[in-house]
């Protein structure tokens, strides 16, 4: 994290833990910035959640589209260090169908892009180049200088660098479901060389680069590739 030592009273995360790969870490860069007396808030998601949703992928194809989530005793083993109260909350939500649950899902506004957005404006508050960028977004808006996703916009208007929507957001779908189905859809393949090309471009040119999200680890952002499999390669 971007911070000094013992320099924040407050770290707080909502549903956001589950997309690290090493908790520990993460708990660790946070008690290393907190002042003393300082408070750690968080919540996360544990090992069973959304698996319902899972089964009903299974149907549809062999990818794992549901994150990998710790088991309560991993989480309690990576706060055992510290001292910390750990409580667990089983709660079931039904819904009419498929299409309900996903879309509850996209728009859960856990603060993702206000998160990247803070980190954005204290690394440039620094005095360092940072970008934000959003490659893949689908559910973008049409408007008259074309598809727009609002995130991206937010990004544009913090950036340190001045640079059109396209680098910003060089992969925008107007069919709001997941990219890998949005871009046939649209007949606009999304393929590993493009976005690598994306990435690079952008990277070459600042200091620090951040790429928001499209919804997942193990998203297909091809009928052939998963987006943690790009990152991979």
């Amino acid at each position: 994290m971007p911070f000094l030592n013992q320099t924040i009273d407050i770290v707080f995360s909502n549903l956001a833990l589950q997309w690290s790969q090493n908790i520990s870490q993460v708990l660790s860069e946070s008690y290393r910035i907190l002042k003393p007396g300082g408070v750690l808030v968080l919540s996360t998601l544990a090992h069973g959640s959304l698996s319902e949703l899972q089964q009903a992928w299974r149907n549809i194809d062999n990818y794992k589209h549901i994150n990998n989530f710790l088991s309560l005793s991993a989480i309690s083993n990576a706060c055992s260090l510290y001292r910390h109260h750990l409580s667990t909350n089983l709660k079931y939500i039904y819904y009419e169908n498929i299409q309900k649950l996903l879309h509850e899902i996209r728009d859960t506004n856990i603060g993702k892009t206000l998160s990247v957005c803070a980190i954005l404006q204290s690394i440039i508050r620094h005095g360092k180049r940072a970008i934000a960028c959003k490659l893949i977004a689908s559910g973008c808006k049409k408007t008259k200088y074309g598809l727009r996703n609002n995130d991206a916009i937010k990004f544009m208007k913090i950036n340190s660098i001045n640079l059109p929507y396209s680098d910003i957001n060089p992969f925008a779908f107007f069919h709001a479901t997941s990219p890998h189905i949005a871009s046939v859809q649209e007949n606009y393949k999304i393929c590993k060389k493009d976005l690598s090309f994306s990435l690079n471009k952008l990277s070459c040119i600042t200091d620090w680069l951040i790429v928001e999200g499209i919804g997942g680890w193990f998203v297909p952002i091809n009928m052939n590739l998963i987006y943690s499999q790009w990152r991979k390669k």
